[in-house]
């Protein structure tokens, strides 16, 4: 299964009716994505800017899912792995959540 967004509701019934997918969470301690209008718009990054550190894959795990978590230090053979057990997961019939803790960068700035 392909799935473009989920929110953690998804998660409960996905796990408790069996209907499993595999939700890759892309970390980067904030809401980028809506701090770059807002700050625009208001001049101010408020409740934009989150803590890199919150365990979302222990979320998942609360709703019965599968929870899983790549450092950004990770390297590509700890990457590659903790995907292909994700994988082995989703197979099993199991709703797995990747957290995945990203660096800063700049892109579409």
């Amino acid at each position: 299964a392909v799935v473009s967004t989920q929110s953690t509701g998804e998660v409960e019934p996905s796990s408790r009716l069996g209907l499993p997918f595999i939700a890759i969470i892309g970390n980067d301690g904030s809401w980028k994505q809506i701090e770059r209008d807002q700050v625009k718009m208001l001049d101010s990054p408020v409740a934009c800017r989150l803590d890199r550190s919150t365990p979302y894959h222990r979320v998942g795990e609360a709703y019965g899912a599968v929870g899983m978590s790549i450092p950004a230090e990770a390297s590509m053979d700890e990457i590659r792995d903790t995907l292909l057990s994700a994988q082995e997961e989703y197979r099993k019939g199991r709703t797995v959540v990747v957290n995945v803790e990203l660096g800063n960068s700049a892109f579409r700035e």
